[in-house]
């Protein structure tokens, strides 16, 4: 009991020392001092707190229609079996008109890094459980992105390997920017599973990638929608048993119904995935 008493005694002499020092600073610096205290003491309460379900990291922007569509959809999906909102932490990059066309195009270099690193180690302090990318071309940096991550990150490309591997899929078309194809993303991981990718030639795959670019800025046409069509009919005549669609704005243009080929859509692939996660269930 003594020691408890000796205990709250230096505990109330430090308080009184703090009190005294923050009395000679100006009152304005005093005011922020008071903030910065009370958000300090938050931030540790809401750490303490125990949450009932795992925390999601998104790092979007990098085609922000997909982006919403991917976060709508997870909301959805949990909702429906948790009736309740998933935790989710969105971090909306700044990207411009130009920087998205340089990741569709393949132009990417330290300022595009930078900037996903940023939000990785912002969705760290956030405390979220793991991370997801709903972009399949910014993939070339996740190993690095992975190195400095004290958070899991899901892979695009390692998602949707499992969903061939559980779909038996041999042979398989791939659509997506010229920067995933060239980087060989898919069949890095295609590959580890025994599957063969298939791609288009390169003046087909130089008009994917413009109409991918028409997509993030809501310009596409009737006719480049034939045109996605007519290449996945072409893969299929090479012997393709279904498509990945590679990048995440071709789902919002190209539907399972429209193709010839059972289609593997990498957006709704990581939803399902991340949902999983979210719900405490075991990918394959």
């Amino acid at each position: 009991m003594r020691i408890m008493n000796q205990i709250n005694q230096i505990k109330q002499m430090k308080q009184i020392k703090l009190m005294k020092r923050i009395k000679t600073i100006k009152p304005t610096e005093r005011i922020k001092i008071t903030r910065i205290m009370k958000q300090t003491k938050q931030i540790k309460q809401m750490k303490q707190m125990k949450r009932k379900h795992k925390r999601l990291g998104i790092i979007g922007g990098l085609g922000p229609e997909s982006s919403c569509s991917f976060c709508l959809n997870v909301n959805k999906q949990f909702r429906q079996i948790k009736n309740c909102q998933p935790d989710i932490v969105l971090e909306l990059l700044p990207i411009s008109a130009e920087a998205e066309k340089g990741i569709i195009n393949g132009d990417m270099g330290e300022e595009h890094f930078q900037l996903i690193t940023k939000a990785v180690k912002r969705l760290n302090k956030a405390d979220v459980d793991f991370i997801v990318i709903p972009c399949n071309t910014v993939h070339v940096f996740i190993d690095k992105l992975r190195a400095i991550s004290k958070k899991p990150i899901l892979s695009i490309m390692e998602e949707c390997a499992k969903e061939c591997l559980k779909n038996r899929i041999k042979k398989v078309g791939l659509l997506g920017s010229t920067k995933t194809v060239k980087e060989g993303l898919f069949d890095k991981e295609l590959k580890k599973i025994g599957v063969r990718v298939l791609l288009p030639d390169a003046k087909v795959q130089e008009r994917i990638t413009s109409i991918i670019i028409k997509i993030v800025h809501n310009h596409m046409k009737p006719e480049d929608k034939l045109f996605i069509l007519n290449v996945i009919k072409n893969l299929k005549k090479s012997g393709a048993e279904a498509v990945v669609l590679g990048c995440t704005e071709l789902p919002l243009f190209i539907k399972s119904e429209d193709s010839c080929l059972p289609v593997v859509s990498s957006l709704n692939v990581l939803e399902n995935a991340a949902v999983k996660l979210l719900l405490n269930v075991k990918t394959i």
